[in-house]
């Protein structure tokens, strides 16, 4: 909520925003504030509840959130359409839409991260694509659903793509996914310095740079603004005891450890 993180179903069903309802936060003075609530229609006064969403923490520290849900959908077709060139696949994004089919997800990896995906997983990757589009939509009507996955494969294929796999199985579905989901780790893998939505580095090397330089707590937040020592103190307590509680014995299996921090 505090990052109104999106994900790959957001260009169908929108980010965390779309279905905050009401929050409880606590001001930098300590004064609790709720705003927002169960009613549908809630339109009168200042929207505050959308100026906390994504703020990061530097207005308050949100303790409740009220989220609206939507029922899960009855059925999902997936498919994975492989690319000689880049711009096939970027003008597959715009062809599809105006074909009239939204799905829940469209996501575009390159030749890079298909590279250090498959070198990762082996998932069976085609490495040497220029790119992959992973497709999927989902409905309540599974004719509608079947209807539109070949809607899209069509469309691909109109687009410039050399093959279009449609999952067959749950498994072959699940597979896909997990090649989208290891994109961050799979590059801070190969580059463990790598800057992206997060900052992933190994333990060890952070470790390292925040001992040489020896900032405390206190140091730090002395240098930062009134109005964010409330959200940066916590960043960096849970920091500071999740690094502390870390067994001495973890990660030594040969494979780099990465965490995510607040900073």
């Amino acid at each position: 909520m505090a990052c109104n993180a999106g994900g790959p179903r957001c260009l169908k069903y929108g980010v965390t925003g779309d279905y905050v309802m009401g929050l409880t936060v606590v001001l930098a003075d300590g004064r609790v504030l709720q705003t927002g609530g169960k009613a549908i229609k809630n339109v009168t006064g200042y929207d505050l509840k959308n100026l906390f969403v994504g703020s990061e923490g530097t207005l308050g520290i949100v303790t409740e959130v009220l989220l609206k849900l939507i029922p899960l959908p009855k059925y999902a077709r997936t498919a994975m359409a492989v690319y000689p060139m880049l711009e096939g696949a970027s003008v597959t994004v715009n062809n599809v839409l105006r074909a009239g089919v939204l799905p829940a997800t469209m996501e575009l990896m390159d030749n890079t991260t298909i590279g250090t995906i498959e070198e990762y997983l082996h998932l069976g990757l085609p490495t040497d694509a220029a790119a992959i589009l992973i497709i999927e939509v989902d409905g309540g009507d599974e004719a509608t659903v079947t209807q539109e996955i070949e809607t899209i494969g069509r469309v691909c294929r109109e687009s410039g793509a050399s093959e279009v796999r449609v999952a067959k199985t749950e498994a072959e579905r699940n597979d896909l996914w997990r090649g989208r989901r290891s994109v961050s780790p799979s590059l801070a893998r190969r580059r463990p310095n790598k800057l992206g939505e997060d900052i992933s580095v190994p333990a060890r090397g952070f470790r390292k740079r925040f001992a040489a330089s020896k900032p405390s707590a206190t140091s730090i937040a002395s240098r930062l603004p009134s109005s964010v020592m409330p959200a940066m103190a916590i960043c960096i307590r849970i920091f500071c005891t999740t690094n502390a509680t870390r067994p001495k014995s973890a990660g030594r299996t040969g494979k780099p450890r990465y965490f995510r921090y607040c900073g």
